[in-house]
């Protein structure tokens, strides 16, 4: 689950206090139909452990069923970054917003697997839950926010972030995006470089017909 979704079931926790439910639930029900269970032990203790990542057919095969069209996978590759070595559980939020910044899907990525000296590596695939075509449709663009844990706040931090419109969208060919200073502009209006050297979000996409 992700922060965003956890910061709007709020209300739905607030019922076990207040015995008063909200008129209607605050995200997608069908959004994590695909979610494994957290089931108990014997004992009735729930115990965290190592949770298996979907293999790609998994991810890929789940969001057939669901997409009617062009679905679009996307594999981030790495981010550049001057200080990457010095981010705590970095990891990436894709979105995907329309021409009134409505949020049609996001996702976030696993934990990278690895920071090197100006790189964060990912290397992880994201299938988008709305079709190429819909996206078309609705004049849609992806966002990708690079995040990251801050423990002397205790919270998740947004550091910078990229865009991309629908016509740089190439499949099998490299994608390589700008970085931008946060806040996250979903109007795409306040856009100022994160950094003067050459790094830049790297990913590759694939398109998949369901």
């Amino acid at each position: 689950v992700t922060s965003i979704d956890m910061k709007n079931l709020d209300p739905v926790f607030q019922t076990l206090f207040t015995g008063s439910e909200p008129e209607t639930f605050p995200i997608d029900p069908s959004k994590y139909q695909h979610a494994a269970p957290v089931i108990p032990n014997s004992g009735g203790e729930i115990v965290c452990g190592e949770v298996e990542e979907l293999t790609d057919w998994q991810q890929q095969q789940a969001v057939l069923r669901n997409v009617t069209g062009t679905v679009v996978s996307l594999r981030i590759e790495k981010i550049g970054l001057k200080d990457a070595q010095d981010y705590i559980d970095p990891f990436m939020t894709v979105l995907v917003a329309d021409g009134r910044t409505n949020l049609l899907d996001s996702h976030d990525t696993p934990i990278a697997k690895e920071r090197r000296a100006t790189h964060v590596i990912f290397e992880h695939q994201v299938y988008l839950n709305i079709s190429l075509e819909d996206m078309r449709n609705q004049g849609a663009a992806l966002f990708f926010e690079f995040k990251h844990y801050k423990p002397k706040k205790k919270k998740i931090s947004t550091r910078c972030w990229a865009f991309m419109e629908l016509d740089e969208l190439k499949c099998d060919e490299e994608i390589v995006l700008e970085i931008y200073h946060k806040p996250t502009d979903l109007k795409k209006k306040k856009i100022n470089l994160h950094s003067e050297k050459p790094l830049y979000l790297h990913m590759t996409a694939t398109f998949v017909h369901s």
